[in-house]
């Protein structure tokens, strides 16, 4: 009875495991498109600055408020975006690290020795702790991932929000001093 037990915790680390290599290759990639995102915004709210200094405010003559007020949004929106960039790598290397860590643990359980209704017991507590990410270094590295990615979260819509806004406000600007 209890090897049926052992091996029912066993297959079900293993299909644990397999869902978690499946779910990290997935939100990996949807990381990536986040970041690829955000290197056009940046790039996009840069062309924005750039074009807006070379051809559409005269420099010399525009007051330094007009300039301040379209070009800031533009400007803020190239510095949030590369914040966000800076703290997004850092979310996809401690979410990989997390993610392995995790795997690791449920890889390990295969390798152990569980005897007998007491070393089942001991089994499922032990899968049941890793996922629920219970073990100490387990619970470590998920508070650490948790504190950056509200740090993300909040950043997040940051770039673009900027970039709208500078949109809404440069061309205002730029017809209202002619």
């Amino acid at each position: 009875m209890s090897e049926d037990r052992v091996e029912k915790f066993l297959t079900t680390a293993e299909a644990y495991s397999r869902a978690l290599r499946e779910g990290w290759e997935h939100i990996g990639s949807l990381q990536q498109h986040e970041d690829k995102m955000v290197v056009w915004i940046i790039g996009l709210a840069a062309g924005a600055v750039i074009a807006l200094l070379a051809y559409i405010i005269d420099v010399n003559r525009t007051p330094q408020w007009a300039l301040l007020l379209s070009l800031g949004p533009f400007v803020l929106a190239v510095v949030a975006g590369v914040a966000y960039r800076l703290v997004l790598a850092e979310v996809m290397e401690r979410d990989m690290l997390f993610a392995a860590k995790k795997v690791h643990a449920l890889e390990a359980l295969k390798f152990r020795t569980f005897e007998g209704a007491e070393g089942s017991d001991q089994l499922a507590r032990e899968v049941l702790a890793i996922m629920d990410d219970k073990p100490d270094t387990l619970a470590k590295l998920k508070y650490r991932l948790d504190r950056i990615q509200r740090v993300a979260n909040r950043l997040r819509f940051m770039p673009y929000t900027l970039f709208a806004l500078g949109v809404v406000i440069a061309p205002v600007i730029s017809v209202c001093l002619r």
